[in-house]
């Protein structure tokens, strides 16, 4: 673990989210447990409205077109370089990055999703969102 650890001066993940159409976006309710799924309650923001693309000539009937990265980056602080070194959990050094401001893909793909830039389904399609 030192050698990685003294080496190492961050690591990247990323996954490519597609991105609702929008030449017909429309305005939808999730359902409830798209919503668990982000771990964001509707009942707590009546203002936030979510969007998807109906499908048209443009995207193929899909409801999508075009595809934009989200991504989480783990930079190798001294604290996390520590805890490396003292063969701490995978667990532990997420919830370290994340005290020191890392953005998980979850996070990050949630915030898509507030946008109006992609929808639930999608998130749930291309990111492990049973973990944090």
């Amino acid at each position: 673990p030192f050698l990685v650890a003294s080496a190492l001066l961050g690591t990247a993940a990323q996954r490519l989210v597609r991105v609702s159409c929008s030449q017909y976006k429309q305005p939808y309710k999730p359902k409830d447990e798209e919503l668990e799924v982000l771990s964001y309650k509707s009942q707590y923001d009546k203002e936030i409205r979510y969007y998807r693309g109906m499908g048209c000539k443009r995207c193929d009937q899909t409801g999508y077109h075009d595809r934009k990265s989200i991504y989480e980056i783990l930079l190798i602080s001294s604290e996390i370089r520590r805890m490396i070194i003292s063969g701490k959990s995978d667990e532990e050094i997420k919830q370290q990055a994340i005290k020191e401001g890392m953005k998980t893909l979850r996070t990050r793909a949630t915030s898509e999703v507030l946008n109006g830039i992609t929808t639930v389904e999608e998130v749930m399609r291309v990111v492990d969102v049973r973990m944090n």
